[in-house]
């Protein structure tokens, strides 16, 4: 096959590969700036090659069928080697480059932000494209990185190491002033005001007992960065991982009360880019931000 031929039949699957990214051949055809019907006609050439249905046509939209899950995961190893020549120049320097990362608002939501600025302090022509969601990513050409609470499946494509974020409760300037430092656990549960993230209970049994015998449950949240503004504003107190709320100087650490819990957390990257000086660089700020006391 020369070169001509190669160049179409890329075309042709990395459209396949847009399309389902999309879910609908409009879309795709749109954000790539194509004419739908030369898209749909790329499609439909790909699948004459493949010998065989690729997609399913679904309510408002298309979905990739068995096959084309296959055909999609190679779109997406394309994807992936475009990217690196991309950032070859930068990347090459070992020093500046980009580094595509995944997470949640969890971990996304001042724990990662505070690892960053020694960080740059070494890397400082790194540019760090952070994306936060609620659903982890399939780990894709579009993603480097990804940090989950979640054990991932084992996989070959997949490289894995756990690490451990410690938390502890802590209040703000205002809140102490106003009601006084906690003496213990039953202080707390009596006569304080607690600030808590909806899903801490399902996390911890031991935290969940805790929280069912307090007075004063002041207010929850599903997010990190919404809990952590409402300690600082004094409206009680909260359990945050220590890395993060240290770091706050309108904050006191509680370390009087001795109820500090763990959670852990994955950081997953492709084994191609395990290696990369970037990739372990940062893998390496983030576990030891992990570790912060």
């Amino acid at each position: 096959m020369g070169i001509k031929e190669k160049i179409q039949l890329l075309r042709n699957l990395m459209c396949f590969g847009e399309a389902i990214k999309h879910n609908s051949i409009t879309k795709a055809a749109e954000v790539n700036g194509m004419k739908q019907s030369n898209f749909s006609k790329c499609l439909k050439s790909f699948e004459e090659y493949c010998g065989v249905t690729l997609f399913n046509r679904v309510y408002n939209g298309v979905q990739a069928n068995e096959a084309g899950q296959d055909i999609y995961e190679l779109s997406c190893d394309i994807d992936h080697v475009l990217h690196k020549i991309l950032t070859f120049k930068t990347k090459s320097h070992n020093n500046s480059g980009d580094i595509r990362l995944w997470t949640s608002d969890g971990l996304g939501a001042g724990y990662i932000s505070s690892c960053l600025p020694d960080f740059y302090l070494k890397y400082p022509d790194v540019h760090i494209n952070i994306c936060c969601s609620l659903e982890p990513p399939v780990l894709t050409s579009e993603v480097d990185m990804a940090i989950v609470y979640e054990k991932p499946e084992k996989s070959d494509i997949f490289s894995v190491g756990e690490y451990c974020l410690e938390f502890g409760w802590f209040a703000s300037k205002s809140y102490l002033e106003r009601f006084g430092y906690p003496k213990n656990k039953d202080d707390i549960l009596q006569n304080h005001k607690i600030c808590t993230r909806d899903n801490y209970a399902d996390v911890w049994e031991k935290y969940r007992c805790f929280l069912d015998g307090a007075r004063y449950v002041a207010a929850s949240t599903n997010s990190s960065s919404m809990l952590l503004r409402m300690t600082k504003d004094g409206i009680g107190i909260a359990l945050h991982p220590l890395g993060v709320a240290k770091r706050e100087n309108d904050l006191i650490y509680l370390n009087k009360i001795n109820m500090e819990l763990k959670h852990k957390f994955w950081i997953v990257t492709r084994r191609g880019l395990k290696k990369q000086p970037l990739v372990q660089a940062l893998v390496r700020y983030i576990k030891d931000e992990a570790m912060y006391l």
